[in-house]
């Protein structure tokens, strides 16, 4: 809807320099034939100026010529913004869709559905308005890719870790849209397990337990090559039906999403906790990814410009305060043990290069 008021404005000041124009015009071509009554050659001078005409003809000629170039001029100021607002008013909203949660219970990706809305929100006035909504139904994740790179629509924007194959396969927009959190794991465990824990020292002992992780997830490779032992489940919620009866000893979580994912499950398997000493950490975080076509591209610019404006505001780090903030009262961060392990498969393009966009737990706040 066009603003009302703003076109008020407009057509004021449009007026008001209407008139201004006139007033000189009229004022010019006065000096102008005032200017040629002392020579001689007015004709040649004023081509307009024939024999037997009268000088206020002359006059009232070119005044009327030199206030009809004013409107023009202005009419062009004036129209010119009112049609950009038209065009986007009028324009049909950009669907951007994202994954639905895999059941009623996963709000493991919300936060980054609220920061992907806001990118889009603070970016209308550049590109146009946006519909940002879940997919029809679930899939999983493989799915979700497959639909990304085919740009069926089903789904048209996804978020993922930071890995090779995924930023070859699809088009990441390389901003860590949890500032590396991701890259900081935790344990579920039964609570019996909590015992044999207490003597792990370093990542030669933690070798000897055994972790579970989605049979596609990027996670199992880079404890594999750790050289962690790991058990593969074939979908997310019947892992921890897994970790109940004893498959493997450790679930590694995020610490970004343990605590929620603890409080869904608690009920159902009253024996799980969170392992109380230890933090692994490897070089992890998620970004938005996209098909890679032509409209792909338009989108990942506009969720950069979205994510980039929102860092310049405030209302991103803002944002990631809020997420983080109950976090490092329930896990304990630096209290922890801290065992590092490297990520193989990241890519030389990740922006490790700015500190502003990592998160440290020895440093920041």
């Amino acid at each position: 809807m066009i603003d009302v008021s703003n076109l008020r404005f407009a057509l004021c000041n449009f007026f008001v320099l209407l008139v201004e124009d006139a007033r000189a015009a009229i004022d010019r071509q006065r000096q102008a034939v005032s200017d040629s009554l002392g020579r001689a050659s007015i004709a040649m001078q004023l081509p307009g100026l024939r024999e037997g005409s009268s000088h206020p003809s002359l006059t009232r000629r070119a005044t009327r010529h030199s206030i009809a170039k004013a409107i023009g001029r202005h009419l062009t100021r004036l129209l010119i913004p009112v049609a950009i607002s038209l065009s986007a008013t009028s324009a049909p909203a950009l669907e951007v869709v994202h994954p639905a949660p895999e059941s009623a219970e996963d709000t493991r990706f919300e936060y980054y559905w609220q920061l992907l809305a806001r990118a889009l929100a603070i970016t209308e006035s550049d590109f146009g308005p946006s519909a940002l909504h879940p997919a029809a139904s679930a899939m999983t994740e493989p799915r979700a890719i497959e639909e990304l790179m085919n740009g069926s629509g089903k789904i048209t924007v996804l978020v993922h870790g930071n890995v090779a194959d995924y930023e070859k396969q699809l088009l990441p927009i390389y901003f860590p849209l949890d500032k590396g959190l991701l890259g900081y794991r935790v344990f579920l465990i039964r609570s019996e397990t909590q015992a044999r824990m207490n003597s792990v020292k370093g990542l030669r002992d933690l070798q000897q337990h055994s972790f579970g992780q989605g049979s596609t997830w990027a996670d199992a490779t880079i404890l594999r090559k750790a050289g962690l032992p790991v058990v593969e489940g074939t979908s997310y919620e019947g892992l921890f039906s897994m970790l109940s009866a004893g498959r493997f000893e450790l679930f590694s979580r995020g610490v970004v999403e343990i605590g929620d994912e603890l409080a869904r499950h608690k009920s159902a398997h009253p024996e799980l906790t969170i392992e109380q000493g230890l933090l692994l950490h490897y070089p992890l975080t998620r970004y938005f990814y996209v098909c890679r076509s032509p409209e792909g591209e338009a989108l990942a610019r506009r969720i950069s410009t979205g994510l980039e404006r929102m860092l310049s505001d405030g209302s991103f780090d803002k944002m990631f305060q809020t997420f983080k903030a109950p976090i490092e009262d329930q896990i304990g961060l630096r209290n922890r043990l801290l065992i590092e392990i490297d990520n193989p498969l990241q890519t030389p393009k990740t922006p490790l290069y700015r500190p502003e966009l990592w998160y440290d737990p020895r440093r920041d706040n």
